[in-house]
């Protein structure tokens, strides 16, 4: 196991997990994981179907309490975290799902301005102006009236992405953006990724299984294997890395 990551470093941590293990029933999903997601950085989480890619993020979410181990996001420790604690938490995080999950019955500013709603006490002037900018931020700008049903893939896609950056997150999660979209589609939305890390500065942990997008965008790649971190380090590095599964699965990805 290579792990680039215990090399000495300043950085700040956005999220920090130690020795993380989850077992559903005998399954052990999460076999000791450890991670630490820079502040500022697009991380990106490689792994095949079912290595525990989406029960990591549910954790980072709070979705899932750790069994054992420990799970800091933006300097709260979820494990012993009050549930008013954990919302406060996330409404810090923006989630870009995999689907969408946009309201289909909603216009694309209506399904925009739903955290806003939710979570901000502001002016009706205020946040109409507030889901505009976040339109405009991802190329949507004409499409506010349009329903989901209306938009192409990568439409929808923008539009989630505008709502997630609604409430102005400093972390942004996303489950396999490029899931379900053409080459060219994805790589615009992986470059649309690069360019509002660039702009925003907020720190970006991507799940996925796409190779070409994590050479697009990622500054550190981690790859999750049978429920263990078989890899931590820039695409370069995984490029030479000799870990025997990290190499089968970059190979095959070709």
């Amino acid at each position: 196991m290579i792990d680039h990551a215990d090399r000495p470093r300043t950085e700040q941590a956005a999220v920090s997990i130690h020795d993380l293990r989850v077992r559903f029933g005998d399954t052990d999903v999460l076999r000791g994981v450890s991670a630490r997601f820079v502040r500022g950085e697009i991380a990106v989480v490689l792994g095949a179907s079912g290595s525990g890619k989406t029960t990591l993020l549910k954790h980072i979410l709070g979705l899932l309490r750790p069994q054992h181990g420990r799970v800091e996001v933006l300097g709260v420790e979820l494990a012993d975290a009050t549930e008013s604690e954990l919302a406060a938490v996330r409404r810090r995080m923006g989630v870009l799902f995999q689907q969408g999950a946009l309201l289909n019955s909603a216009t694309v500013f209506e399904n925009v301005r739903i955290p806003l709603e939710q979570h901000a006490v502001l002016p009706e002037a205020v946040m109409d102006r507030i889901v505009r900018t976040k339109l405009a931020l991802v190329g949507l700008e004409s499409a506010e009236a349009a329903l989901p049903s209306e938009l192409s893939g990568g439409m929808r896609k923008r539009a989630s992405l505008a709502r997630a950056l609604a409430l102005d997150p400093d972390l942004l999660l996303c489950d396999e953006p490029s899931s379900g979209l053409d080459p060219v589609t994805a790589r615009s939305l992986d470059q649309l990724l690069r360019d509002l890390q660039r702009r925003l500065g907020m720190t970006m942990i991507v799940i996925s299984h796409d190779m070409a997008g994590m050479r697009r965008t990622a500054d550190r790649v981690f790859f999750l294997q049978r429920g263990q971190i078989a890899f931590t380090g820039t695409v370069d590095e995984a490029d030479a890395c000799d870990v025997e599964e990290v190499r089968e699965f970059l190979s095959a990805a070709v």
